[in-house]
């Protein structure tokens, strides 16, 4: 069944769509992509993926981020795999039965997982940056192309997300939708960004040149770590840190013990709240990690006991200096009375 026939089929209402969705509060700022955006992103896709021994139009998949009644995704995947996020039942209900719905909240989805060839978005404008970029890192595709307003080129989380996948967005053209089926003042870029390794002749040699799973996993996990942290130069640097933290606080007239014990306190209860935080994971994973209860238990301990060992041994450091000081001076006094 096409989408035209279903479109009648469902709508009862003799308004046209976009009319329909507005008085049934379905209206995401969907803007149909025009005859002439898609045209130009066809003649890209047939560049880019066509075979040297077929005169045929490449068939491709494509994920579309926002896909609306999915005119978009057929015209581009020209009978390949396709896929489509889609907020509004309206707009999927009016779909092709050969689309297949991978999510319906963008912002809820990861496309991480998603692997196609193409990943096409015609987003939203007034959050048209937050999705290009997510779009941008997160696409595991070959080529991602994007319609979005001109005044991308000066968006610094758009291109913070072209640095991360170390990509260059390529302008294929300026359109506006002044006689679109939904008119707008918007002028727009049609952008095409490879994420491939390399401009290969044939299309199956086309990995991403850097992984979206690697940076997605950087964005949403921000471990706060060093990667020489348990190295003994590392281990040192740590120590004089806490050395002179504490003579400061002595210099400025703070009793030792009190901040010596304000500053075990306060790295005693980050430690536990870090082994809470590993408490909190399902079992399972704990299992997969090859963490166990036990292990987690001698961990702790023994953090505990270097803690206690590294305090006790600042505060004879510590002690002993204030000590030689004192006695130095109380032997300067006994010799000038």
């Amino acid at each position: 069944m096409n989408s035209s026939t279903v479109q009648d089929s469902i709508f009862d209402s003799k308004l046209p769509l976009l009319g329909f969705l507005k008085q049934n509060n379905q209206d995401f700022e969907w803007y149909p992509t025009t005859e002439e955006m898609l045209s130009c992103i066809n003649a890209h896709v047939n560049h880019r993926f066509s075979d040297r021994f077929s005169d045929k139009q490449p068939r491709v998949s494509v994920l579309d981020c926002g896909a609306g009644d999915g005119r978009s995704l057929e015209s581009i995947a020209n009978g390949g795999d396709m896929y489509a996020i889609e907020k509004s039942d309206r707009l999927i209900k009016a779909m092709s039965d050969d689309i297949y719905i991978v999510g319906t909240d963008f912002h809820q989805n990861t496309i991480i997982d998603k692997r196609v060839e193409v990943l096409f978005s015609n987003p939203p404008y007034s959050e048209y940056q937050e999705w290009s970029s997510k779009v941008i890192r997160e696409a595991n595709c070959t080529v991602v192309y994007l319609i979005i307003p001109t005044r991308w080129v000066d968006s610094i989380p758009i291109q913070e997300a072209l640095d991360a996948r170390d990509a260059a967005a390529e302008i294929l053209g300026t359109f506006d939708f002044s006689h679109a089926e939904r008119q707008a003042r918007a002028v727009v870029n049609v952008l095409a960004i490879d994420l491939s390794n390399g401009r290969g002749e044939y299309r199956h040699n086309k990995e991403p040149k850097v992984d979206p799973f690697s940076v997605w996993f950087d964005e949403h996990f921000a471990f706060n770590a060093d990667q020489s942290d348990n190295s003994s130069f590392a281990k040192e640097s740590s120590k004089q840190k806490l050395s002179e933290t504490i003579k400061q606080e002595v210099v400025n007239g703070r009793n030792l013990i009190q901040v010596l014990v304000e500053l075990y306190n306060n790295e005693m209860q980050h430690l536990i709240k870090n082994y809470q935080a590993v408490g909190k994971l399902d079992y399972a994973i704990l299992k997969e990690l090859g963490v166990s209860i036990s292990g987690l238990q001698k961990g702790l301990e023994q953090k505990i006991i270097g803690l206690k060992s590294k305090y006790w041994s600042e505060f004879f450091n510590n002690y002993n200096q204030i000590t030689s000081r004192l006695t130095s001076a109380s032997r300067d006094l006994s010799a000038a009375i």
